[in-house]
């Protein structure tokens, strides 16, 4: 009876493809390495990333409040301050012919959009207070145009768009 030989397993061709990659980048000179962040780094990453959700849920909610009130022919100003304005005096006109279920379904959507300010603004105050206490920060909020937000941890990496300040602080 003939030996039957099996085919190579899904792992060991991903090892093989690994090791190959790895080789690959080692004979490479310009490919760049970056460091291994540690977990305060990750931490810091992550409310990086929280708030900037929090910031982009936000837009969301009211662009889609602009957008359902489009629909009914009420036009409501961009920006979120003018937004939640105007917005109370909507939903408030009963004779602007806003149906009851779409008036009652705006408030609850309009209802969510304080709670995410809340939230921005108590990761806002955090990472102005990491700013603060971190010497490299403090440097890059020299930069005119530098907000606490963008410099508060360049050694995260580059998953923030921080390293875009460094050439000006550099300067």
């Amino acid at each position: 009876m003939p030996l039957a030989l099996s085919p190579p397993t899904q792992e060991f061709q991903e090892r093989n493809n690994d090791a190959e990659a790895i080789f690959e980048a080692t004979s490479r000179p310009s490919i760049r390495f970056f460091p291994v962040k540690f977990a305060e780094q990750r931490a810091l990453l992550c409310l990086f990333r929280i708030h900037s959700g929090l910031t982009k849920e936000q837009t969301a909610k009211i662009n889609q409040i602009r957008g359902l009130l489009a629909e009914f022919g009420l036009v409501m100003p961009k920006g979120r301050y003018s937004a939640g304005h105007h917005l109370k005096g909507i939903l408030a006109d009963g004779e602007n012919g806003l149906p009851m279920l779409a008036r009652r379904l705006l408030h609850n959507i309009h209802k969510r959009i304080p709670q995410l300010d809340e939230e921005i603004l108590a990761y806002d105050r955090e990472i102005e207070a990491m700013t603060r206490r971190d010497e490299q920060a403090k440097r890059l909020m020299t930069v005119p145009e530098a907000s606490a937000i963008a410099p508060s941890s360049p050694e995260t990496g580059p998953d923030l768009n921080v390293r875009s300040c460094l050439p000006m602080a550099r300067e």
